[in-house]
């Protein structure tokens, strides 16, 4: 496969990255509502106490994987967002790159490593970080530059990268309004490990 052609099939895996983190963003609030409201039994909380903590680690997940893609960065097979907009040059500093171009409106770089800490290992640090995340800024801030990524993409954008567009548009126009605090507990929510093993399904009705 030449790099155009695999550039051309990689467009489908970006706008999966968008869809995910927007579809991750809703799960985990209906999923909070059902465990700080929910008057049904504890197995059915437990099990909504769950759907917040995957819900809410696929969001940063994917948040993370957008960040990289738009700061080009990642290893030798990485895509990244210059490769689809020459004039795109943003980059976050790493050791072999002290003076990079961080974008300025996406995460600090105390924030990735806060991130990666989180989710890639278990490590000493992880029970010391803050366990805060602005969730619904952090999917505005991301959002936002992505579109003006695909602005920067030349002649007219891949219909992946439209459609991942028109997903963004949509969700702000309906946009879920959390009831709770849009500030909200990371990945080990304290919970009581219940004796149900719960089938998708199950879980599925749950954040209905």
């Amino acid at each position: 496969m030449t790099r155009a052609e695999l550039l051309q099939a990689t467009m489908k895996e970006i706008r999966y990255e968008v869809l995910m983190l927007l579809d991750a963003h809703d799960c985990y609030y209906r999923a909070k509502l059902k465990r700080d409201w929910s008057s049904k039994s504890d197995q059915e909380r437990d099990a909504a106490v769950t759907l917040c903590n995957v819900s809410l680690e696929s969001f940063l997940l994917h948040y993370r994987n957008l960040d990289e893609f738009l700061h080009n960065m990642g290893h030798n097979d990485s895509v990244n967002a210059r490769d689809y907009a020459d004039t795109w040059i943003f980059q976050r500093k790493t050791k072999g790159n002290p003076n990079a171009n961080h974008h300025p409106r996406l995460a600090s770089d105390d924030e990735i490593k806060r991130i990666h800490k989180r989710l890639a290992h278990i490590s000493a640090e992880r029970s010391t970080l803050d366990r805060q995340w602005n969730i619904p800024q952090m999917q505005e801030q991301v959002c936002s530059v992505f579109e003006e990524f695909v602005k920067a993409v030349p002649l007219s954008a891949p219909k992946e990268f439209d459609e991942a567009v028109q997903a963004i548009q949509r969700r702000r126009v309906h946009a879920m309004q959390p009831l709770l605090s849009s500030w909200d507990n990371s990945t080990a929510t304290p919970r009581t490990i219940g004796t149900l093993t719960l089938s998708l399904s199950d879980h599925l009705k749950i954040i209905k």
